[in-house]
């Protein structure tokens, strides 16, 4: 009994083309977006002032952590 007849060849390859363009097309629409789209690059541009206006996550100078030790 053969399993890899050729109509099974040409569902294998469709399958695997379709998956290869739903992939290509997942990957390649939030570039579509940011490029074509002046409302996302607005809201983009927005979102990312006002991250900086926060200004860092950093601790304070004076302010430290507290230290991991391992005792064995």
């Amino acid at each position: 009994m053969e399993v890899f007849v050729p109509d099974t060849y040409f569902k294998i390859s469709l399958q695997i083309i379709s998956h290869v363009l739903a992939y290509t097309s997942s990957c390649i629409n939030p570039l579509l977006y940011a490029f074509l789209s002046e409302n996302f690059r607005k809201a983009f541009r927005k979102g990312i002032g006002e991250h900086r206006r926060q200004g860092s996550h950093r601790l304070p100078n004076n302010s430290r952590v507290p230290s991991c030790e391992i005792y064995s």
